[in-house]
């Protein structure tokens, strides 16, 4: 038996099977945005424009203090993506890398 150790980990030796879906998100000062493929079904692209009040909180070079970053909208556009893939499609049981 060949050691674990003194190679990478190929991606089939810890996913039992190929993911159902696949998508990739996006944040910025303007909105969340999306798409994912399922298969069998015909890609599904989203988008959610962001409330003012969130944009004005946003940390920028002309908001140094704001309370909201971007990587704090890019966790929220994978949390849309999974709760738009979860309400497309019967998700219980499945992979779902995004």
């Amino acid at each position: 038996m060949e050691d674990l150790s003194s190679r990478p980990t190929h991606l089939l030796e810890i996913i039992a099977e190929l993911p159902k879906v696949v998508g990739a998100m996006d944040a910025c000062g303007y909105g969340l945005g999306g798409v994912y493929f399922a298969t069998g079904h015909s890609p599904k692209v989203w988008q959610h424009p962001l409330p003012q009040h969130i944009v004005w909180q946003l940390v920028s070079s002309d908001n140094p203090s704001g309370d909201i970053t971007n990587s704090d909208l890019e966790q929220a556009a994978m949390v849309v993506q999974l709760d738009n893939i979860a309400n497309s499609y019967d998700t219980r049981g499945q992979l779902f890398p995004t």
